[in-house]
């Protein structure tokens, strides 16, 4: 990249005149690749990136939390922990609720996320306050409406009478309170357990990775 006067100059055949014109050969920034991070969220850590006293997620990208020994792309994490500020949840995860986030730099990804192109179906693992019968699931099976839409679950399985397994497509916030809420329970803890075809193994509160194939993700 040429700059002449403080000008980027693109033709190729311009003449300058060294004595008159300042000159400078700039080398052009190389960009960060599009990649996403999978991490296990802790409590008490808001998804969303905003100037707020909370903590948000994308502070958790250190390289004290880099889990390597899972799948990691090690040649990323400089440009990932210098650049953190730019990578943004493609789906929220409560404050007080915990499991697996996906972080992205990708903007066409984060826009077709936004716009309903791409559906990410997540997984929940939910301890309730109370034992919940069966016959309650239809209630939360016929869905809530949230901001003019339907919101359902796409697959509900009970591990015991307290303990459910909730599958959604949807990401509009207290969605789960506002589901098994129509049952007459609420959460004690929340965890999302699955990501698309991305599951939380043997990542730990803090722990982040680098994903570069979405389909892990999104199976596309």
């Amino acid at each position: 990249m040429i700059d002449v006067n403080g000008i980027m100059i693109s033709e190729v055949n311009r003449r300058s005149d060294v004595k008159t014109e300042v000159v400078e050969v700039k080398r052009s920034k190389k960009e960060m690749p599009a990649v996403v991070t999978i991490m296990f969220k802790p409590r008490g850590i808001v998804s969303q990136v905003m100037k707020t006293p909370v903590r948000p997620a994308n502070s958790l990208l250190t390289t004290d939390t880099f889990a390597s020994y899972i799948n990691g792309k090690s040649a990323h994490l400089d440009a990932i922990v210098k650049n953190k500020k730019i990578f943004f949840p493609l789906g929220s995860l409560e404050k007080e609720a915990h499991g697996l986030l996906v972080m992205t730099n990708d903007k066409k990804l984060i826009k077709k996320i936004t716009n309903f192109e791409i559906y990410l179906e997540r997984e929940f693992l939910i301890q309730l306050d109370k034992p919940l019968h069966k016959k309650f699931l239809e209630k939360i099976y016929k869905g809530s409406v949230m901001n003019e839409f339907l919101v359902k679950p796409k697959k509900i399985e009970m591990e015991g009478v307290s303990t459910m397994r909730l599958t959604l497509h949807t990401d509009f916030k207290n969605q789960i309170y506002q589901l098994i809420g129509r049952a007459g329970v609420k959460p004690l803890d929340i965890q999302c357990v699955r990501i698309g075809k991305f599951e939380i193994g043997t990542l730990k509160p803090g722990q982040w990775v680098v994903i570069e194939q979405l389909k892990e993700i999104i199976g596309r």
